[in-house]
């Protein structure tokens, strides 16, 4: 019996060893990697997590500077100062400092990707004018700067204060590598070059951040900025301040445009695109529009604003991308949509998908003229604005427009709040949609969550095969 145990000891013993060999020569074959695999591996991860390996191993401890990505976001990269920058004391540190320690420790001067997040006050324009110069003389392919005007930060630092926004090198501009370009936040669009020159960016996403004024008669940054701009194919920016903005490009696939509140906005916006296959409208303050060369879009999303104004060129917009299979239309004043209704809405003809915000479906008259125009409607959302708090009457309609009761399947209302509009709407959607599969009550109000399952689940459904699925808010 001595002799069976001391043999299952041996053999677990040997087992054990064998476990650790395999562990061990795994973790060899990791590290005995080329470098530059190795590099290329760590550039998948942030600055902090790269600068985090040094501790594996004398032959890891280095990588990390060569690695060609450098990510640093103010709130978390004081956690690592001590593995970056051990020179430096815990206390009196700033972000700017802690990038350039980055920098200076590098050993390369090739670099890929400069993404950098940060408070306004923690950085100024030469530090920034510096580390993106640096990496645009290293072939850099992705820029991304966001500096905010958040204080909410906890730091435990006294931040440098910063009288002005963050400004860029002319060079950026004139970048022959770069193919992303996203800036956020408190940045100075002001040193421009007359002739914009980046023949392989790809996706540029441009907002909230200061552009120069337009004097009368000249081009708008935008404008001069896609006529540099040959491969573009995704655009995102804010159009402040007022002028004419035309967006011309042949290859440009995805446009998000935003235009706040301010009274001095664009006067008129153009776009030319041939292979546009997704708009994203948020506009207050465009005056006017021109659309053209857009009948490969597949889906747009519009949100617009005019209480007193012209309501024409909202129908002339959308009378543009009537081709569209998905759209999301929204207005930040209901009296529009009654304007818009009442002019000569085009048919939808390829339209599957529709997203209505809840203003403008409180009055059946113009839901059921809406969705008159969408034959083969598929999907109908409905979304109540958040602001949005008074009840409104509902009026049953005479008729059921031909797209629910031969084409809805699926039907979806956001921040449902069990309103008596909001459960007539319901109803009428119920009774009238004949082949809907899933209906989906998203619930705005956690405490009526138990009231609102039994208010809609005794809603008689016509049709048979339909499935109720209630969702709480995030």
């Amino acid at each position: 019996m001595a002799s069976s145990s001391s043999s299952a000891m041996e053999l677990e013993h040997k087992k054990s060893r064998m476990a650790i060999t395999l562990e061990s020569e795994a973790i060899d074959r990791i590290s005995n990697l080329p470098e530059p695999l190795l590099c290329h591996i760590l550039s998948f991860l942030t600055s902090k997590e790269a600068a985090a390996t040094s501790t594996l191993s004398t032959k890891w401890r280095p990588l990390w500077t060569s690695v060609p990505v450098i990510d640093l976001h103010e709130e978390v990269c004081f956690q690592v100062r001590e593995r970056v920058l051990k020179r430096i004391p815990k206390s009196g540190i700033r972000f700017s400092t802690i990038v350039n320690g980055v920098f200076d420790q590098r050993t390369t001067h090739s670099l890929k990707k400069l993404l950098l997040s940060s408070v306004l006050k923690s950085c100024n324009s030469n530090h920034v004018m510096a580390w993106v110069s640096f990496a645009i003389a290293g072939n850099v392919e992705e820029i991304e700067l966001t500096f905010s005007m958040d204080e909410g930060i906890e730091l435990p630092i006294t931040h440098f204060t910063c009288k002005e926004n963050i400004e860029l090198p002319i060079t950026l501009f004139t970048c022959k590598t770069l193919v992303v370009l996203k800036l956020h936040g408190c940045i100075d669009i002001k040193n421009v070059p007359s002739s914009v020159h980046l023949p392989l960016l790809k996706i540029a996403d441009i907002n909230d951040v200061h552009f120069p004024y337009v004097q009368y008669g000249c081009p708008h940054f935008i404008t001069t900025f896609l006529s540099g701009c040959p491969l573009l194919e995704q655009l995102s920016a804010n159009l402040s301040p007022s002028g004419s903005v035309k967006i011309s490009n042949p290859l440009l696939k995805k446009l998000c445009i935003f235009s706040g509140y301010n009274v001095h906005g664009v006067t008129k916006l153009e776009i030319d695109t041939p292979s546009l296959l997704f708009l994203d409208i948020r506009a207050t303050s465009i005056l006017d529009y021109s659309v053209e060369n857009v009948g490969n879009l597949v889906e747009a999303r519009l949100l617009v604003y005019e209480k007193n104004g012209p309501v024409d060129f909202v129908l002339n917009l959308i009378k543009a991308i009537r081709e569209i299979r998905i759209m999301s239309l929204s207005y930040g004043h209901k009296g529009a949509f009654d304007k818009t209704c009442n002019l000569d809405l085009p048919e939808f003809c390829n339209l599957v998908r529709l997203e209505l915000s809840h203003y403008y479906c409180y009055k059946s008259e113009l839901l059921v003229k809406f969705l008159q125009k969408c034959p083969k409607l598929e999907v109908l959302i409905i979304k109540r604005d958040s602001f949005a708090s008074e009840e409104m009457p509902w009026n049953e309609p005479t008729c059921v427009p031909n797209c629910l009761s031969s084409h809805l399947t699926m039907f979806k209302f956001k921040k449902y709040r069990g309103y008596l509009e909001d459960l007539a709407l319901t109803t009428y959607i119920f009774k009238s949609a004949k082949l809907l599969k899933i209906a989906t009550i998203q619930i705005d109000n956690f405490s009526e969550k138990s009231n609102i399952q039994k208010q809609i689940s005794v809603v008689p459904r016509t049709s048979t095969i339909c499935e109720l699925v209630f969702e709480q808010m995030s």
